[in-house]
């Protein structure tokens, strides 16, 4: 029997477990997403957010078939300590680089370092760009319609984008690989 043919007996043997972790996977990514906590970018996250589920739980049966009971727990708790901490830093990076935009309720991203137009517009309003980051921008950002890129510098809000994206890939993929260690050990236990 092929490795593929095992994968496929897990899958039919435990079509209700499957189901409730895929499903479960793949329904958080997308109640995160009408509920305005997923990231909006890139624009296809959820898509995104399933492929990793999936490919995650994957490596899991691949890497894990044929292991103990004990190096498969190992293997869970490290991808759950991995998921928190990627979710905590998601929840981090969200909060502080993340605005709703009042008049659309969209989120845009700020970045950390200001441009030199924004540097010489922060004087007209009394503001210390060199305090803080992202600092005090929402007079300013409501002053130029909302367009984060004339504030902060573009390579600076595509880091945060790029934070944001990864703890949140990083954030699913742990927790999916860490269910499908589950069922790996439930599999090869009957």
């Amino acid at each position: 029997m092929t490795a593929l043919d095992e994968f496929y007996k897990v899958l039919h043997e435990y079509p209700k477990l499957l189901t409730w972790s895929l499903g479960s996977s793949a329904a958080l990514p997308l109640i995160a997403k009408f509920s305005g906590f997923s990231p909006t970018w890139p624009p296809a996250t959820t898509a995104l957010t399933s492929l990793f589920v999936l490919v995650a739980i994957m490596l899991s049966f691949q890497f894990l078939r044929q292991k103990g009971r004990r190096r498969v727990s190992k293997n869970m708790v490290i991808s759950l300590i991995i998921a928190a901490i990627a979710f905590v830093f998601y929840l981090y990076i969200f909060a502080r680089f993340t605005y709703p935009i009042p008049t659309t309720g969209d989120i845009t991203y700020l970045g950390c370092g200001w441009s030199e137009l924004a540097k010489s517009q922060a004087e007209k309003y009394l503001i210390n760009p060199d305090v803080g980051c992202p600092g005090e921008f929402e007079r300013i950002l409501e002053a130029i319609e909302y367009e984060a890129g004339i504030i902060w510098t573009k390579e600076s809000i595509a880091n945060v984008r790029l934070g944001v994206a990864l703890s949140w890939f990083t954030f699913f993929g742990s927790l999916s690989y860490a269910i499908g260690a589950f069922i790996v050990h439930q599999a090869n236990k009957s």
